[in-house]
């Protein structure tokens, strides 16, 4: 390690002897003391950052005293006995280390040595600022550690939202307020509103359990905001009012005297359980997590739980009950569908659909070179050979051989191909599926993947056996019907079962009673010696279902209802008349104005 260089006056701060001055400030030696120090060899190893900088280092830079007797020391000694900055310039004056250049700015007599950098025993080009070059005994820089992700004060306490959290027992007066509260001759969206302003209180809310718990409750009914033109309670007001009357006017959450219609709304906390779990959850957060999921279905549970703890409504403990089962329903199957949509529709679907023109038809490519354009996990362009391979090799493991012998073909190196004589026969658009049963790969299919790899010279399989998933047709709940005549709508399927040939890890994935809305294609065998057109097919030969495109994938419980259009804003229809129909569309035509026939 370099030293300094020995021609280099010391300056120390802990000699016992104060230096001499003519000032008559009593604290003069101790001001002229310290400011040397900090001028010093051995304070500028140590402050080398700051006071080396104010020096410009060697080249001994006159440095304004202001800069100075801002720091601690100086001012710790100013508040012992007042001085200004005149009165330290006056005491510098007698420095035997420090120069006065003007009445403003001070300096070294002897410039600071310049520190080696080049690593050898020499002292004369030191520089302390090289990290490289530090004196062991100097003070390494501390690492700012970021404060760990602590919840905020207080919360980190028993908070109510624990698994398996009871509420205490209620003493007598709590007891007899809620028999006036929940009292059975009250109407039941009140005792409700009742129980979500006595709930909120006992429970802490951070942000994101108030998110939750206002996003349920908007749904199902409940708007959260301060009752209007009411004013706040004196004291005197609530001693001249009653329980149930306090309760009204310092309410935040209504249902709004409308709910009192039984024609228009009913209380079902299972299908509104199931419609905000199914429905508007997975569309208000497209990118959910599993821990979401399970602060949302904790949060309504919890809930749940203190309408049972307080007989809130105990003619509705059934539905309740039955509410809670699906938020533990929604917990195990939320974090399920999620990636099901892009597993979806499978290797196998996606190469006929690309073969033979379906909707992913833009994928295909006679040039295997082109998958080096497009490299996205979604979806890559495939060549034309894969894509044969693929769907031949699933047809030889799972078609019968019905359909073996109708779609079986000489290849030109001496195998049979099964793809040249397959053909689209149907489409059917938004079909609406629910798993059924799942049948895992055989043996014997997974003996046709082990030749097929064998034959190409592949040691891991490069293909995944494919299974069954058997499903049956569902109507998804919607708001939109068909506006069309019955001859012109979509075609459901006839069959009451549909069979689909997937891969096995998306049917290890799937769980029987998943629903999922898709569009398919039904897949036959053309008999060439009819010819082309209609009513060529081999007979006999059973078609086999593809699954052209996934758009949606919903839970077990999926149910839709009509509070999903509660924050959708609809537009009035305006009904034109046969002149204003004209006017309309010759503005739209071409944008002139159009006066009014009044």
């Amino acid at each position: 390690m370099a030293t300094i260089a020995s021609m280099t006056p010391q300056v120390s701060a802990t000699n016992d002897e104060l230096p001499f001055t003519k000032h008559k400030h009593p604290l003069a030696a101790q001001i002229l003391r310290q400011i040397e120090y900090y001028f010093s060899d051995e304070s500028l190893l140590k402050r080398g950052d700051e006071v080396y900088q104010f020096l410009q280092g060697p080249i001994n830079w006159p440095v304004n005293i202001g800069r100075i007797t801002k720091y601690r020391k100086i001012k710790d000694l100013k508040d012992i006995h007042t001085f200004n900055k005149t009165e330290v310039m006056e005491i510098l004056k007698d420095s035997t280390t420090l120069n006065v250049t003007d009445k403003n700015h001070i300096n070294r007599k002897v410039p600071v040595a310049k520190y080696d950098s080049s690593g050898d025993s020499s002292d004369s080009d030191y520089d302390c600022r090289d990290p490289n070059q530090r004196s062991k005994k100097q003070r390494k820089p501390k690492v700012v550690v970021p404060p760990p992700n602590r919840p905020p004060k207080g919360m980190s306490s028993v908070d109510g939202w624990e698994d398996n959290y009871a509420d205490a027992p209620t003493t007598p007066a709590e007891a007899e307020a809620e028999d006036q509260l929940y009292d059975q001759s009250l109407p039941v969206h009140e005792r409700l509103e009742f129980a979500i302003q006595r709930y909120r209180g006992r429970r802490k809310f951070h942000e994101k359990h108030t998110q939750c718990f206002s996003s349920f409750l908007k749904f199902g009914g409940i708007e959260t905001r301060p009752k209007q033109f009411t004013g706040g309670l004196s004291r005197e007001d609530m001693e001249n009012m009653d329980t149930v009357e306090i309760h009204r006017a310092t309410a935040m959450d209504f249902a709004g005297d409308d709910k009192e219609d039984e024609s228009q709304w009913g209380v079902e906390f299972e299908t509104v359980a199931k419609a905000f779990l199914s429905s508007h959850f997975p569309q208000a957060h497209w990118d959910y997590n599993t821990e979401l999921v399970e602060l949302q279905t904790r949060i309504m549970t919890n809930f749940y739980n203190y309408l049972l703890h307080h007989s809130v409504c105990p003619e509705y403990t059934d539905d309740i009950n039955a509410a809670r089962e699906i938020c533990a329903l929604a917990l195990k199957e939320l974090p399920i569908i999620k990636p099901m949509k892009d597993l979806l529709p499978g290797h196998f679907n996606t190469c006929v659909s690309v073969f033979l023109g379906g909707s992913r038809a833009s994928l295909f490519s006679e040039k295997s070179d082109w998958t080096d354009d497009v490299q996205t996990t979604a979806e890559i362009r495939l060549p034309g050979a894969e894509a044969r391979s693929v769907v031949n090799t699933g047809i030889i493991a799972l078609a019968n051989d019905t359909f073996l012998d109708a779609a079986g073909t000489d290849g030109e190196d001496g195998t049979v191909n099964y793809t040249e004589k397959l053909t689209f026969t149907a489409s059917l658009p938004g079909v609406g599926l629910q798993v059924d049963e799942i049948v895992l790969p055989t043996d014997a299919n997974r003996e046709v993947y082990y030749e097929f790899d064998a034959k190409n010279g592949r040691k891991v399989s490069s293909l995944s056996p494919l299974g069954y998933l058997i499903c049956k047709p569902f109507r998804i709940p919607d708001f939109a019907g068909q506006d069309l005549p019955r001859g012109y709508r979509s075609p459901s399927p006839e069959d009451k079962t549909i069979t689909l040939w997937l891969e096995e890890p998306i049917l290890k994935q799937c769980y029987v009673g998943m629903n999922m809305c898709c569009d398919l294609r039904k897949v036959g065998v053309k008999d060439v010696g009819k010819g082309e057109g209609e009513g060529n097919l081999a007979e006999g030969v059973e078609e086999i279902y593809i699954l052209d495109q996934v758009t949606t994938v919903h839970c077990s419980f999926y149910t839709v209802i009509e509070n999903e259009m509660s924050d959708k804003k609809c537009k009035e229809p305006r009904i034109y008349g046969y002149e204003e129909a004209l006017a309309a569309e010759a503005k739209e035509e071409d944008g002139t104005h159009v006066v009014d026939s009044e």
